[in-house]
């Protein structure tokens, strides 16, 4: 009987102009919202990076489509990706996760057009390391510049093997 009442009091023709006015500065607020906390976390994380040392290279917008050895399921988000001295270093804005990947345990470095059953019609940058387990491991990313990327993480590798 009260779902009803507030069905018809939201709803109904007469409502219906100040259900849509809320329901569109809900929706403003919610966008509002994610603006200042992704900005804030863009901030928290590129002070990160900067005491961390050298950055060699960096995405601030980066996709991450997953790792293989987590579910399928998994959430597929936005960060940041940089390439450090010794670390391939990734931290998504929502939620706050990280992965960092000693450049000595990258394996390879490949492109492809999907990953995990995902994929957004663009190549993506995959990266196969060997994970602190030291079982084999693949993650991906979309970013801009992708043959940069590949580039620079290429050299890394050389680099890494020429001193084992």
């Amino acid at each position: 009987m009260i779902k009803d009442a507030a069905f018809n009091l939201l709803f109904e023709r007469s409502h219906m102009p100040g259900a849509v006015l809320l329901m569109f500065f809900a929706i403003f607020a919610f966008i509002i919202f994610l603006t200042i906390h992704i900005s804030k976390r863009t901030r928290e994380i590129n002070s990160f990076l900067e005491s961390s040392g050298e950055i060699r290279l960096k995405a601030v917008h980066a996709n991450f489509f997953g790792r293989d050895s987590l579910s399928r399921n998994q959430a597929r988000g936005n960060g940041i990706l940089a390439i450090l001295n010794e670390t391939l270093y990734f931290e998504m804005y929502m939620p706050r996760r990280t992965l960092e990947i000693p450049l000595g345990m990258i394996r390879d470095v490949e492109r492809a057009t999907s990953f995990l059953g995902k994929s957004k019609m663009q190549p993506l940058l995959v990266v196969h390391f060997m994970n602190e387990y030291g079982h084999d491991e693949t993650a991906a990313w979309l970013v801009s510049n992708l043959s940069v990327w590949e580039e620079a993480l290429k050299q890394a590798l050389s680099k890494g093997r020429r001193s084992l």
